[in-house]
């Protein structure tokens, strides 16, 4: 069984767990892939993935920031 927001097998995360993990519209990151602030990979049905280390490098950044 696999939780919200655990780590999958593959490293991709989909754009709503992404979203969750990080407290953003998923809009937010559909307009970030569009403007190539963060790479989204497609799947053969064209759905969004995300590499979970990428999402975890967003995460530290806006702790940081805080």
């Amino acid at each position: 069984m696999n939780l919200k927001n655990e780590p999958k097998p593959d490293g991709f995360m989909t754009i709503r767990d992404a979203a969750d993990r990080l407290a953003l519209n998923p809009e937010t990151l559909r307009r970030w892939d569009r403007k190539g602030t963060i790479t989204a990979y497609r799947t053969p049905g064209g759905y969004r993935r995300f590499l979970e280390s990428d999402i975890d490098a967003i995460f530290r950044k806006m702790l940081e920031e805080q």
